[in-house]
């Protein structure tokens, strides 16, 4: 079980660089063809309390940001939530590198937050306001 858990704990750390951000920013979607990690995730998910939502596809996973790092923290703990919130606003930031006045304004964004929660929404809300290809907003051609 230890082994299954670690698996899933990798596989959604990478989910807000790898998945689909909604467009309104506030609900990130997954593509999970592995039947197995499925699985895994819907078990987890359920013996934790996390609302993870599967209604549309088995495959497609959709879930709001604080269900996004309720689920990995319970997978991974708080520091793996740091790391994710990290990469993630990195990732914004190098989106970002020809325009010091967006960095900037980013920057300014990422200061206001005090949860893991707002972070990874403001995060995730710029992309999709700038456009920027890690955000791939769903439902956008993208």
């Amino acid at each position: 079980a230890p082994a299954r858990k670690q698996r899933l704990a990798r596989f959604v750390k990478q989910w807000p660089r790898l998945g689909r951000v909604e467009a309104d920013g506030n609900r990130l979607r997954m593509v999970i063809d592995d039947p197995f990690l499925r699985d895994l995730l819907r078990n987890h998910a359920y013996e934790s309390g996390i609302d993870v939502d599967t209604s549309f596809a088995s495959e497609i996973v959709t879930l709001s940001w604080p269900s996004y790092v309720a689920l990995l923290e319970s997978l991974a703990g708080e520091e793996a939530v740091d790391e994710v919130v990290e990469l993630f606003a990195a990732d914004v930031r190098a989106a970002l590198r020809r325009s010091e006045k967006r960095q900037r304004e980013f920057d300014e964004a990422m200061r206001e937050p005090e949860t893991d929660v707002e972070k990874l929404t403001r995060a995730a809300k710029f992309a999709v306001d700038y456009g920027l290809p890690l955000a791939r907003a769903a439902g956008l051609g993208a």
